[in-house]
């Protein structure tokens, strides 16, 4: 089931707030001694962003899509 471009912006916006919102809030609650606890949470967030596009997002974006 191929997905149109609306469904790409809804996952790549969902993606960016786990990167760089979420990510650093969660590193900050956890109070992770570093010298820049925000950096941490957005490699975090950036990394499962990753693993989430790797196992799901990809096939959910392009599935069916001859043209990519």
């Amino acid at each position: 089931m191929a997905f149109d471009d609306k469904t790409f912006y809804q996952i790549a916006l969902f993606y960016s707030l786990l990167t760089f919102f979420i990510g650093p809030k969660v590193a900050k609650m956890l109070k992770i001694n570093s010298n820049d606890p925000c950096m941490i949470g957005m490699i975090v967030g950036f990394l499962i962003s990753m693993i989430l596009w790797n196992k799901f997002g990809y096939n959910m974006v392009y599935s069916g899509k001859s043209n990519y």
